[in-house]
């Protein structure tokens, strides 16, 4: 039988085979039904007879719309094969791909070649992918990207599950996360080895060698939760923090966000904090050390002006003056704040309640200057210990023992 074009002898050919429905389907969804194609033709693939639909095809089954180039119905298993600018439209979501098997009993869509999911406010792409309609869920392979529109983020990895009913997502096999500027460009990466999406990306968890990255900012740790509607990313299980040749170590630590700006950082449990004294004024190695059980940092324009310390304060601060060495300030107290100026320091402000303070300054050929010394490479020691391993947070010039 070839050559027929006209839509309604097509219904009647193809009403004998799509009518027949389970019991439960029919009490659930509504038959498959073909609208049009341009030419029908009959044949046997495997052994099963099948008719094939060439130009111009559109089916429906309820308030879902299935289009393409051309299609083949296997009668055995109640399945269609749609081919070439296959598009579905369906409960307010599109799917395009290059082609897609369809059980009009199960509404499962397996789409290969080049995909897309497009619903309300995401984009997913890939490769391959099952749709489950009913359950309202995408299973992704190959080349995942989750776009949001809306949020200015995307989500990518090699294979996702997707509940658009929840608007959850987990992804894994390299996933990344990456937010955009108002300009479209990649503001802020996360990393790790699984990253879960929650109402539709207001919150992100990431597990495992998790690395986040936003200009010379880089940390890791092994549990992250991202709140982007309170702009605050949680860093969980050993974080280290590294801001240009500063390092911050804690047993949690919170990056505050003003957009996708850092506007400072929350540092809890026994927290140190390293900067590097200017370079172009010592001939070696050398880190100012903050202490503290807790250490809040404001960061302005990308970089430190103060840091409060509270719990066991210390710190110890190289004195240079007019490039030449001075000596080592070291100041204990149960509050400490510290205020800097175009990456100087410019202030210290310490309290002790209960506890008195000090602040003791070591001249540079002092004998007593080689004990601080040695106090700071026992805590940059402790450091090093907590990084080592970390290839994105650790260098060779960290790694090198303070002056003795």
């Amino acid at each position: 039988m070839t050559g027929h074009s006209v839509t309604k002898t097509l219904y009647l050919f193809f009403g004998l085979f799509f009518s027949v429905a389970n019991a439960h389907d029919s009490a659930e969804t509504e038959r498959l039904e073909l609208v049009h194609a341009d030419t029908l033709f009959g044949t046997v693939i495997n052994r099963q007879q099948v008719q094939r639909l060439v130009g111009d095809v559109k089916f429906r089954q309820g308030d879902a719309i299935m289009t393409c180039d051309q299609a083949i119905y296997y009668m055995a298993n109640e399945t269609v094969v749609f081919m070439g600018h296959v598009h579905v439209v369906a409960d307010q979501k599109e799917i395009f791909a290059d082609r897609m098997e369809y059980d009009s009993d199960t509404q499962v869509q397996v789409a290969t070649g080049d995909v897309t999911l497009v619903d309300s406010s995401n984009t997913l792409t890939c490769e391959w992918m099952t749709f489950k309609r009913l359950e309202d869920q995408a299973i992704a392979r190959q080349n995942v990207v989750i776009t949001d529109h809306e949020q200015d983020f995307k989500l990518t990895g090699s294979e996702v599950v997707y509940d658009l009913e929840k608007t959850y997502a987990q992804v894994v096999g390299k996933p990344m996360f990456t937010s955009m500027d108002s300009l479209g460009m990649p503001d802020l990466t996360i990393e790790g080895e699984v990253i879960e999406m929650f109402s539709d990306g207001d919150t992100v968890q990431v597990s495992n060698q998790v690395v986040i990255e936003r200009n010379e900012m880089v940390a890791t740790c092994r549990y992250l939760k991202y709140i982007r509607e309170l702009d605050i990313v949680h860093l969980l299980d050993e974080p280290v923090v590294r801001q240009g040749d500063d390092f911050i170590i804690g047993e949690t630590i919170d990056i505050l966000m003003d957009g996708t700006e850092i506007a400072g950082m929350e540092v809890r449990g026994r927290s140190f904090v390293a900067t590097r004294v200017d370079t172009q004024k010592t001939s070696d190695n050398r880190f100012n050390l903050i202490s503290g059980q807790r250490v809040s940092i404001g960061i302005r324009e990308q970089e430190v002006d103060s840091v409060a310390v509270t719990g066991q304060a210390t710190s110890y601060f190289y004195v240079i003056e007019n490039g030449a060495e001075r000596g080592i300030n070291k100041i204990i107290g149960d509050k400490l704040v510290i205020y800097f100026q175009n990456g100087e320091l410019e202030r210290v402000w310490v309290k002790g309640d209960p506890s008195p303070s000090e602040g003791t300054f070591y001249p540079v050929d002092s004998f007593s200057i080689k004990r601080i010394e040695q106090e700071m490479a026992e805590t940059l020691s402790q450091m090093r210990g907590k990084i080592s391993g970390r290839d994105w947070i650790s260098d060779a010039n960290f790694s090198e023992p303070a002056k003795e």
